[in-house]
């Protein structure tokens, strides 16, 4: 769907009642009803969300702690942890400014926010005296709102006098979220490894057509003048941007409208509450895309490694006194853990490439009809798995 629709639509339901021949109040009650339920539906898949990531530091955690300290693969799962946690640090900071706004925009509301939000990280820090606030997923009983249609205090709230544009703390909203994006993204992208540094100087999209043009607009810009691991990273960022990208001016009917003013103008506070649940998700399944890029740094060890077949390709033809090159792959590449490359060619230069492979360069000899050698790669616990390859030459 395209991004920030999602926002629009309860308000869209409401007024397309309208459009029907009028609202009563038990028309109004069914809306809300309805979107009390989604939201907890939303509630619920963020639950999952944090907590399948929560799962991921643990498991390299454990894996950390169950790994030698001389095994090689030892100082990978030190940097992974820290950045799953440098990450996650991130994330769940906005995601505690996020439950701020919903306890704030029930206090303008006139709403009991003790009785409708519950399990808070306020409430838990509270309980737990001394402990460090942190995020905790919290909840919203929306059923115990005394005015579920209350629209004039949503508007209040995010949305300046005018009715065209965001108030003060909409604004806020929109220049944290984006903040968020832009910390987010270059802390994923950013690391040194094995002395391999990567450097990914994010910039927020806020301008698009539609998905087409996003993905576009992505694309080029992680290509564009940055130095990023594209070998195993691309695909993730890619992901991360299409789920936290907004467009900054919403088109309703023929005029533009900014995304707050798009998202939250005239509708309810069930609706609005909903409405930062959303947001509340799309971090959580960001959280999750660079968690699980990240684990892909270390998961190797779960594949057999006995089981890896060398992949050489090289030109459609040779010409005798000609230098060729050959590219030796396989399915179980990682940049960190390097293949080792064996060839029983005198001659042959051996270069190892960033993305894992390495290249055999070689001038064939009169009526050679092939090359052949090794290929090594160490498994999860150190130890040098061998197979033996052999690549016919085409003239």
């Amino acid at each position: 769907m395209f991004a920030g629709m999602k926002s629009i639509l309860p308000i869209f339901c409401y007024f397309l009642l309208l459009s029907c021949g009028g609202v009563n109040s038990e028309r109004i009650e069914a809306v809300l009803a309805n979107e009390i339920v989604a939201e907890k539906s939303l509630q619920f898949e963020n639950a999952v969300l944090f907590d399948q990531g929560n799962e991921m530091i643990a498991n390299v955690r454990d894996e950390l702690a169950r790994t030698p300290k001389k095994n090689n693969s030892r100082l990978k799962l030190m940097l992974v942890l820290a950045k799953m946690q440098e990450l996650a640090s991130i994330s769940d900071s906005f995601l505690l400014e996020l439950e701020g706004l919903k306890v704030s925009l029930l206090d303008a509301a006139g709403e009991d926010d003790e009785t409708i939000m519950f399990n808070t990280s306020k409430a838990i820090a509270r309980r737990f005296k001394g402990r460090k606030k942190r995020y905790s997923c919290s909840e919203a009983n929306l059923w115990a709102l005394k005015n579920r249609d209350n629209r004039e205090s949503v508007n209040d709230y995010f949305i300046n006098v005018s009715g065209n544009s965001p108030s003060k703390r909409g604004l806020e909203l929109w220049e944290k979220f984006n903040g968020f994006n832009l910390g987010f993204i270059k802390s994923m992208a950013s690391y040194e490894m094995y002395g391999r540094k990567y450097t990914f100087l994010s910039k927020n999209i806020n301008s698009f057509s539609d998905q087409k043009d996003l993905h576009y607009q992505v694309k080029r810009m992680i290509y564009d003048g940055n130095k990023v691991n594209n070998f195993e990273d691309f695909s993730a960022l890619r992901d991360v941007y299409m789920v936290l990208s907004k467009p900054e001016q919403v088109k309703i009917g023929e005029l533009d409208r900014h995304w707050v003013v798009a998202t939250f103008k005239d509708a309810s506070i069930v609706q609005a509450i909903m409405r930062i649940t959303q947001i509340e998700n799309e971090v959580l399944t960001a959280r999750k895309y660079a968690f699980e890029n990240w684990m892909n740094k270390v998961q190797y060890g779960r594949f057999s490694y006995n089981l890896h077949e060398p992949v050489i390709t090289g030109p459609e033809s040779i010409n005798l006194g000609e230098r060729i090159d050959l590219i030796v792959s396989t399915s179980l590449n990682d940049q960190y853990n390097r293949v080792k490359v064996e060839t029983d060619q005198p001659d042959a230069r051996i270069k190892y490439n960033e993305d894992g492979t390495a290249t055999i360069s070689f001038i064939p000899q009169k009526g050679q009809k092939s090359i052949s050698g090794k290929h090594i790669i160490k498994d999860s616990k150190g130890i040098d798995c061998t197979k033996e390859w052999k690549y016919n030459l085409k003239r």
